[in-house]
């Protein structure tokens, strides 16, 4: 398993839930997200101490495959209160730790790449436009996947 100097890519997702709907990931679970920012802001950890990432995505970057160098965080939420479409319903709380997240993992990881999961698949998680809100809060190009 890769230490965390060899990450490379930081994927954003939501966990495609209703918008408002909370929900609670502490149970025993296999997820593949290292962490979760609930609607008030916290964050929690999947991550254990004998590796720095979670279960494989299958995602693949340039024909490349980036599971083993890759960190997958996810806020709750993702659609519409009808459940039928993606939406950003991020909360200015989960905006707030998100973008301390990022700061911190580019701290810790100055070339790491940041990105949507729906740059790596055709879907619509996290619902926003990483890219553009990447820029909004003065995360360098560099950074920018």
């Amino acid at each position: 398993m890769p230490n965390s100097s060899n990450l490379k890519y930081l994927i954003i997702h939501s966990t495609y839930t209703r918008e408002g709907n909370d929900i609670n990931m502490t149970a025993p679970m296999n997820y593949s997200y290292s962490d979760i920012i609930y609607i008030n802001g916290n964050i929690e950890s999947f991550l254990n101490n004998k590796k720095n990432r979670t279960d494989s995505w299958d995602l693949r970057h340039n024909n490349e495959d980036i599971n083993s160098v890759s960190r997958n965080i996810a806020y709750v939420g993702g659609l519409n209160k009808d459940n039928t479409n993606a939406k950003d319903t991020r909360t200015l709380e989960q905006k707030e730790t998100l973008e301390i997240y990022v700061k911190y993992m580019i701290k810790r990881h100055p070339n790491i790449k940041i990105a949507g999961y729906n740059q790596f698949k055709e879907k619509s998680s996290p619902g926003f436009e990483v890219d553009k809100w990447l820029q909004q809060i003065n995360i360098k190009e560099q950074n920018i996947l």
